[in-house]
């Protein structure tokens, strides 16, 4: 299975390991998680909404009034 070292400063591996503790997660498993769920929006935008409507889509025009 690949494997991705990623370096921290002491102060930032402290927050990792705050933030993933705060999930009730290992920081393997919550850095797993959070580089997955960005790939994921980066790679299928579409994605983010729920009807699978791009974004671009589903954005309110503004309104025109007088």
């Amino acid at each position: 299975m690949p494997v991705i070292t990623v370096e921290f400063t002491d102060q930032e591996m402290a927050q990792v390991e705050a933030s993933a503790a705060s999930h009730g997660m290992t920081t393997g498993a919550y850095a797993h998680d959070v580089i997955m769920a960005d790939a994921r929006r980066t790679a299928f935008p579409e994605a983010r909404t729920p009807s699978g409507t791009p974004p671009s889509a589903t954005q309110k025009k503004p309104r025109r009034t007088g």
